[in-house]
């Protein structure tokens, strides 16, 4: 069995699961770039920094651009190459004895999810349509009316008759 849980709607970008899981991570990786040593301060460990906060952040990003299709997933496939920087980050870490194995694959892993959750999202995005307008409103199928501005509709009561004086 797979992941086929139902998901709600996303009404914002933290109800997309690719930046929770995201979200998630950056304290861990926070606290396994402070293990590191200090000429790694401004090297690798600057760059994992920036590159895990660089998954979420072009997800919220991109998010708040939905309305453009291209330009939303142009932010996505950002934070997906973000998200495959920091799997070579951890490797390299890795790989020069600054975690152990076992935690350098689980934190590969997520990164690899959060890569296929976002590859889902591009491939699947689209833009929906607007809920159909209310009677008053025009829609794309109805001409539009003329409008009559507040001040033309506005009448002075020195111009408006006298009931007093019609009776």
């Amino acid at each position: 069995m797979g992941d086929e849980r139902r998901r709600g709607p996303i009404r914002s970008f933290r109800d997309i699961e690719a930046y929770q899981r995201a979200r998630a991570l950056q304290p861990t990786i926070y606290k396994l770039t402070a293990s590191m040593p200090d000429f790694e301060k401004f090297d690798l460990a600057d760059q994992m920094r920036r590159a895990c906060k660089s998954v979420a952040t072009n997800i919220a990003e991109g998010y708040a651009k939905r309305d453009s299709v291209p330009e939303f997933k142009r932010f996505l496939r950002i934070s997906m190459g973000s998200a495959n920087e920091m799997e070579v980050h951890l490797e390299t870490a890795c790989d020069l004895g600054y975690m152990i194995r076992e935690e350098c694959a689980k934190l590969v892993g997520e990164y690899q999810i959060i890569g296929k959750q976002l590859h889902r999202l591009i491939e699947s995005w689209q833009k929906f349509p607007k809920p159909a307008a209310g009677p008053d409103r025009t829609t794309a199928t109805e001409p539009a009316r003329k409008s009559q501005s507040p001040a033309s509709s506005f009448q002075h009561p020195a111009s408006a008759p006298n009931k007093r004086q019609a009776q």
